[in-house]
């Protein structure tokens, strides 16, 4: 899945200076316009759930059995894009790699089922 354009990205020339060129003559540099944490990756939507009950034993001592559910819903948690550079030759070539793209996600549903005793 792809997160952004990566073909919106270029590279930026390093300008190139000769002895005989006057300042006038020298082409100014032009510094990429993307910022530091400019884009923001999915976001996350969990519902959790859980049902309890507890049975008496003795004294004040119980015995509590608990259900438990985690991304009930089952939504994909989808993690940041990748955000690694290719190299020059690959985006000169058009083939940017993973660059921008989901490549993995997080936790899937979990349940669990588990017993306990206070005393």
């Amino acid at each position: 899945m792809t997160w952004f354009n990566p073909a919106s990205f270029a590279t930026v020339a390093e300008p190139t200076y000769t002895a005989s060129q006057t300042p006038a003559q020298i082409a100014p540099l032009v510094l990429p316009n993307t910022s530091r944490n400019q884009f923001r990756g999915p976001g996350q939507s969990v519902f959790n759930a859980s049902i309890f009950r507890a049975f008496h034993i003795y004294g004040e001592s119980e015995f509590q059995i608990r259900f438990e559910a985690f991304n009930v819903f089952n939504h994909p948690q989808l993690n940041s894009p990748n955000t690694g550079v290719p190299s020059l030759a690959n985006v000169a070539a058009g083939t940017f790699g993973t660059f921008g793209l989901v490549t993995t996600f997080g936790n899937t549903r979990t349940l669990q089922f588990s017993g306990r005793i206070n005393f």
